[in-house]
C-alpha cells in the first residue's frame, strides 16, 4: 500500500534520529589537532571528529560563511557550544550502540558492505572518478567503507527491534489518534470503468477506446445505464470488477492523471473521461472518510487503514524498544565530557548575530506589517471606488428614467 509509505517514511525518521549516530560517522578527514572532545567507556571521541559532523551541517546548509552560520543559529536558538555538545552525543550514542549491538549478537555482514560498495562504483567510469567523487565529498574509501558498515549496523539493530514489536489494540488506538486525522482525513474512495489501450501509441485503437468510452458515459449520465451495470458491461479491470469497480481509497499507487480526475468531485458524483496510461477510466466517488474529532474506538476507522495502522504501531514500538535499550546503556556508561577548545573553525561570537538577527527579524516585521497596512488600504480604496462607480451608475439610472418620464409626458 504506497500511501501508506509517507506515513511509514515519517514514523521512520523517529528511528533515525534514535539511529543517527550511525548516519553520521565519526570517519574524521581532520588531523586530531584539537585533542579529545569526550570520552565514553574508555574510548576518545575526537573534537575533530566533532568539527567534521558540523563542517557537513554547515555544507548541506550553504552556511560557508561565519555570517551565514551565525545567522542560521541565531534564528534556531543555538550557540556554538550546544551544536557541539549535540553532536558528541550523536558520536557517544554511535559508540555505545556499536558495543551493544556486539552483546545483542548482532554483526555486520562484510559481504552485504562490499556489494553496496560495488553498487555505488558501477555507477563510475573510472575507479579514479569514484575516488574524485569521495574526495569531494570528503571521504577516503576506507572512510566511506566505515560509514556503509555503520548503515547496515543501523539496519541489522531495527530488524532486531522489530522482532519483538508486536501491535496490541490499544496500541492501533494510539496509532490511530496520532495518524488517523492527518493522513486519512479526507480521503476519497472511488470505483472506475476502465476502457483499456494495449499501446497509446496506437492513434486508431486509442480513438475507439474513447469512442467507446464517451458513448458509456454518455449513456450513463442520460440514465438509461447506472454505473454498476457499466462495470459488470463494459470494464476490462479484472481486478476491480468483482467488487462493481471499486478501487478503495485514494492511494499514491494510483496513476496521478487518475486521482486528478476525482479531486474535485464529491460523493456519488462521476467523471468525465479520464485518460492515463491505461487508457480511458471513467471515474465514481463512493466514499470520503472524515475523521472524527476524537478517536475512541477502532470502530471509527474504516477496515481499509488497518493494516497502515498496524504497520504504525509496529514502528512506534520499535522505535520505543530501541530509545528504552540506548537509554539503558547512556545511563550505563562512564562518560566525561571536556570543555570547549579555543580556535574551533566553527566557533563564533553568537552575540553580535543575535543582535542582527533580531535588527533582520524586526525589519522583516516592519515590512509585512507595512504590506499588510498597504493591502488593506488598497482594498478600501477599491470598495469606495466601487461604492462611487454604483452610486454614479444609480444616479445615470436616474437621470435616465426623468429624462424618459419627461419625454413620455
Amino acid at each position: 500500500m504506497k500511501t501508506f509509505k509517507s506515513l511509514k517514511a515519517t514514523l521512520a525518521l523517529g528511528m533515525i534520529a534514535a539511529v543517527c549516530a550511525f548516519g553520521l560517522t565519526a570517519c574524521s578527514v581532520f588531523s586530531n589537532i584539537h585533542g579529545v572532545a569526550a570520552t565514553v567507556n574508555g574510548v576518545d571521541i575526537k573534537e575533530d571528529d566533532v568539527t567534521q559532523l558540523v563542517t557537513t551541517l554547515r555544507a548541506q546548509q550553504q552556511l560557508t560563511s561565519d555570517e551565514q552560520w551565525g545567522l542560521y543559529l541565531a534564528a534556531n536558538e543555538q550557540t556554538p557550544s550546544s551544536v557541539r555538545d549535540a553532536y558528541i552525543g550523536v558520536l557517544r550514542d554511535r559508540q555505545l550502540a556499536q558495543e551493544g549491538a556486539k552483546e545483542l549478537g548482532i554483526t555486520v555482514d562484510s559481504s552485504e558492505v562490499e556489494m553496496q560498495i560495488q553498487s555505488l562504483k558501477a555507477n563510475f567510469s573510472t575507479d579514479a572518478a569514484w575516488k574524485k567523487s569521495l574526495s569531494d565529498a570528503g571521504w577516503t574509501e576506507e572512510e566511506y567503507r566505515a560509514y556503509i558498515e555503520s548503515q547496515v549496523l543501523s539496519s541489522e539493530l531495527q530488524k532486531h527491534f522489530e522482532e519483538s514489536a508486536e501491535a496490541t489494540d490499544e496500541q492501533l488506538l494510539e496509532a490511530a489518534k496520532l495518524y488517523v486525522p492527518y493522513y486519512y482525513d479526507g480521503k476519497k474512495r472511488t470505483s472506475h470503468i476502465l476502457f483499456q489501450v494495449a499501446n497509446m501509441e496506437d492513434a486508431t485503437a486509442k480513438a475507439e477506446a474513447r469512442a467507446k468510452a464517451q458513448e458509456v458515459l454518455d449513456r450513463i449520465n442520460a440514465g438509461t445505464l447506472s454505473f454498476e451495470d457499466a462495470v459488470q458491461e463494459y470494464s476490462d479491470d479484472s481486478g476491480t470488477k468483482a467488487n462493481n469497480g471499486d478501487v478503495g481509497y485514494d492511494s499514491e499507487d494510483l496513476a496521478p492523471e487518475y486521482r486528478q480526475g476525482y479531486a474535485d468531485l464529491e460523493v456519488g458524483q462521476i467523471s468525465g473521461l479520464v485518460e492515463s496510461q491505461f487508457g480511458f477510466h471513467i471515474i465514481k466517488v463512493t466514499d470520503k472518510y472524515e475523521a472524527p474529532e476524537e478517536i475512541t474506538s477502532l470502530d471509527q476507522v474504516p477496515e481499509a487503514f488497518r493494516a497502515g495502522l498496524k504497520e504504525a504501531a509496529l514502528y512506534m514500538q520499535t522505535q520505543n524498544a530501541y530509545s528504552e535499550w540506548l537509554q539503558g546503556l547512556r545511563d550505563a556508561a562512564k562518560f566525561t565530557q571536556n570543555g570547549m577548545p579555543a580556535g574551533l573553525p566553527y566557533d563564533l561570537d553568537i552575540a553580535k548575530y543575535q543582535k542582527k538577527y533580531e535588527e533582520l527579524a524586526a525589519q522583516y516585521s516592519a515590512a509585512a506589517s507595512e504590506s499588510a497596512e498597504s493591502e488593506s488600504t488598497e482594498g478600501s480604496a477599491s470598495s469606495e471606488s466601487t461604492s462611487s462607480s454604483s452610486a454614479a451608475s444609480s444616479g445615470s439610472a436616474s437621470s435616465s428614467s426623468s429624462s424618459s418620464e419627461s419625454a413620455q409626458q
